[in-house]
């Protein structure tokens, strides 16, 4: 009886994303499992605080924020809109934004209801 060896497994293609002039982008390992999404309307809504791992005594996190409709948001005040203090976010553009341990997020509506999904980024 002949003897055939199993094939060791093909390991994963891992791809670097990659921008203009072929240079890698860093991309953020986010935390999926601890994400928030907040109906955005015409009275402010804030985020739960979020206390990420502590990173050396730090839990400290970068979001990553998108929203369905033009809205503001604000970082451990109150947002309003069409003033100083708050910074607007178009429909379906994605920003990055630091969040200090235990303060929230504020949004509200620029001129229509929608949603807005922020997602923490794990830091290691």
């Amino acid at each position: 009886m002949a003897v055939t060896a199993t094939p060791a497994p093909t390991p994963p293609v891992v791809r670097t994303p990659i921008g203009l002039a072929n240079q890698a982008i860093q991309a953020p390992y986010l935390d999926w499992a601890n994400g928030q999404v907040l109906a955005v309307g015409a009275a402010a809504v804030s985020s739960v605080a979020y206390a990420g791992p502590a990173q050396g005594g730090q839990t400290d996190t970068v979001f990553e924020i998108t929203s369905t409709t033009n809205c503001w948001y604000s970082v451990g005040n109150t947002a309003e809109a069409h003033t100083a203090g708050s910074q607007y976010l178009i429909a379906g553009a994605t920003r990055y934004v630091y969040i200090p341990g235990g303060t929230t997020l504020s949004v509200i509506e620029d001129a229509a209801t929608g949603y807005l999904s922020m997602v923490p980024a794990l830091l290691y």
